[in-house]
């Protein structure tokens, strides 16, 4: 190895001549960080002596001659928060990129291709052109983020008055008479499905949105991998960890058109519904109410109705929807939504200040 300043000889080129002790020739680390020499590779003849490639593998800042025995050259994913360029042995890397080959970010998108395929990255398994000198950050993951918990996908109908019958009653007749903003965008899409019990919780799911993902591998159908948003809409799927969607959303995650297919997925929110709503199932009566609560970002946990100056806790009735005792009470209406994230709303200025209204009125 050429030595510089620290060393016993004055050069530092790779002129073929070995210079240092046996402990500064022993590797890389040795020669630049404890001797303050430059490594050299090994040519057929001539020009450089002491290492084995002609660029180092690990982390570096100058294109590959200096690669520091530290941390940030214990691993790819190290050298990026070190903000140097990884050279692994491969000209490109080897796992998913989104940025020609560069970056190769370690987590679940670069654990398989079928995995890369389903975060819409390029899979790189060695080859290809030096990285460039200047890698994508990791802070920037890809979307959509694939879910985390293990479950099973398979799908419920192709009839689209099959989510009319629902659980949830968001598209039941009583309940769409004088409004169905709320089924937008998930229902109209046919993003939506039919939960396993353990899921649907005795209907708190209802409203729910969930990113399930399949990563490509072996099911009971051909499939490819895919992503999609569904809202929870039903229950009655059966087993655990269970989503029965409807075609439009199942085909979306597996291309297929049936099967059972593993799947990993995850409590999102859901993104363009329309703002909390009250809907009146049983109306017209002073001393008891039926309602139906949709919209918002998730699944409602508890809710109260006020009519004039009384409060009335509401119990859930089925699905989406809840109901109280309300004692005769009569004046200004308004209701108090708990979601299941712990936020809260209000829904007031209700029916123009009437009460009781007529079945299917709306609050919004």
């Amino acid at each position: 190895m050429p030595m510089g300043p620290r060393g016993t000889g004055a050069s530092s080129t790779c002129d073929g001549q070995v210079q240092g002790g046996d402990w500064c020739n022993k590797n890389q680390g040795n020669c630049e960080a404890g001797c303050g020499g430059r490594w050299c590779s090994k040519t057929s003849g001539g020009g450089s002596v002491g290492g084995e490639d002609s660029k180092c593998t690990g982390c570096s800042w100058d294109n590959g001659s200096n690669c520091p025995d530290q941390w940030c050259n214990g691993s790819q994913s190290n050298c990026k928060v070190c903000t140097g360029t990884w050279f692994g042995g491969g000209s490109k890397c080897t796992g998913c990129s989104w940025d020609n080959g560069v970056n190769c970010p370690d987590q679940w998108c670069n654990g398989s291709q079928s995995n890369c395929n389903v975060c819409t990255g390029t899979w790189f398994g060695g080859g290809g052109e030096p990285p460039a000198p200047t890698p994508k950050s990791p802070e920037n993951p890809p979307t959509p983020t694939p879910g985390s918990t293990p479950g099973e996908l398979t799908m419920w109908s192709d009839n689209p008055s099959a989510v009319i019958g629902g659980s949830c009653e968001y598209a039941q007749k009583i309940s769409t008479a004088k409004s169905g903003a709320w089924l937008s965008p998930y229902i109209t899409s046919g993003n939506y499905c039919a939960v396993s019990e353990d899921l649907f919780q005795g209907g708190a799911a209802c409203g729910r949105c969930y990113s399930i993902t399949y990563d490509g591998s072996s099911a009971t159908n051909p499939g490819k991998a895919g992503n999609a948003v569904v809202q929870v809409v039903n229950s009655g799927a059966g087993g655990s960890n269970h989503f029965d969607c409807f075609i439009d959303g199942f085909h979306t995650i597996t291309s297929a058109s049936t099967g059972i297919f593993p799947v990993k997925f995850s409590h999102v929110a859901c993104q363009g519904i329309t703002p909390p709503t009250a809907v009146i199932l049983d109306g017209n009566n002073a001393w008891y109410v039926k309602v139906l609560f949709s919209g918002g970002t998730t699944g409602v946990a508890s809710a109260k109705i006020h009519i004039g100056g009384a409060s009335f806790s509401m119990s859930r009735l089925s699905g989406a929807t809840f109901s109280a005792n309300t004692n005769g009470a009569w004046g200004q209406a308004s209701f108090e939504v708990t979601f299941d994230n712990g936020s809260a709303v209000a829904i007031d200025g209700c029916f123009g200040g009437a009460w009781p209204v007529p079945t299917s009125s709306v609050c919004v």
